[in-house]
């Protein structure tokens, strides 16, 4: 049977087919372990992204600021983000997260986060030297730090979500934020099988990266049809409703005796079912390899040479999830 067949003729459609079941098997995978992927997607969608890229602006000011940053805290240039407490020295500003700490010198910080940038020009004490970041963490802000820096950095599947919404946040220089779109619209089939694609699936709506004007990439009408129902599914559960925790639940119960049995199929052959319904990515139905995709990024990046920082004063004024004080 085909696949539009099993459907109730659109992805809203309150009834829950056949297909759904499988859908929903999927989403209790995604709920529990994070994601519904195998170690070769991961392995796939881990993209090296160098400093080579970079306009030379970018280039020369990142390593001059990275060189400083190293010598005035005696670091390891090799390990020089451990999230230890360093003191606040001239110049730098402290960003204290859940999960670690980390100092950027205030010139360096308001030239790549515009939203410090804006936090200086609204407060009347310019002395602030310490951010207090809640909801974000440590680990995804030095990615984007590094990638300033002129580090290598890498990106990986389960992680994109959380670096597109911290640099929306924190309005990061359109240089990364055009690395990881591209990134986003390459990869999306497998980004819809992680628990960050659901939890904030604004980010990749109309305002954002949906909408007509789209790069988001798919195999088929079918996978496209099959990410929006389990967006759907998945709006449903969050709604408490009591249909779909009923068959989620007797979801769960067919599958205990069979969980460990799935995910070695899940890692050995990538198949997310019994039945081994296709769910891939329109990458690997092309071939292309993890070379491929670095080099599409980078081709996507090469028209973009613009250095100055790009400003939204309205999504500035509504983040509100950070704190600062002053020592």
């Amino acid at each position: 049977m085909e696949v539009s067949e099993l459907y109730d003729d659109h992805v809203n459609s309150p009834t829950i087919t056949y297909r759904d079941l499988k859908l929903l098997r999927i989403l209790r995978k995604i709920e529990s372990k994070g994601h519904c992927l195998t170690e070769d997607d991961f392995e796939y969608g881990r993209v090296t992204i160098t400093s080579i890229g970079l306009v030379r602006p970018y280039y020369f000011y990142g390593k001059n600021a990275y060189r400083d940053f190293v010598l005035t805290y005696n670091l390891d240039p090799y390990n020089a983000f451990t999230g230890e407490d360093l003191p606040v020295k001239n110049g730098f500003i402290k960003l204290i997260f859940y999960d670690g700490y980390v100092v950027v010198r205030k010139e360096f910080l308001l030239k790549y986060f515009a939203y410090f940038k804006f936090k200086f020009d609204c407060i009347t004490d310019k002395q602030v030297n310490i951010f207090n970041i809640k909801d974000f963490s440590f680990n995804h802000f030095v990615v984007v730090l590094k990638y300033y820096y002129a580090q290598i950095i890498v990106i990986t599947l389960d992680m994109i979500v959380e670096l597109y919404r911290l640099a929306d946040f924190f309005v990061v220089d359109y240089a990364f934020m055009k690395r990881i779109t591209v990134y986003i619209n390459c990869f999306y089939s497998k980004i819809a099988r992680t628990i960050g694609f659901y939890r904030y699936h604004k980010y990749f709506e109309d305002e954002y990266l949906g909408g007509d004007n789209t790069g988001l990439q798919v195999t088929s009408e079918e996978e496209d049809q099959d990410i929006d129902r389990l967006y759907y599914l998945y709006q449903r559960k969050c709604r408490n409703e009591a249909d779909i925790n009923l068959i989620m639940d007797n979801v769960n119960d067919f599958d205990e005796d069979s969980d460990d049995e799935e995910d070695d199929e899940d890692n050995n052959e990538g198949n997310l079912d019994d039945e081994s319904m296709e769910y891939s990515s329109s990458i690997n139905e092309d071939g292309d390899d993890n070379e491929d995709i670095v080099e599409d990024i980078d081709e996507e990046m090469e028209y973009d040479t613009e250095y100055n920082i790009e400003i939204n004063e309205e999504s500035l004024i509504k983040n509100n999830d950070v704190e600062f004080e002053h020592f």
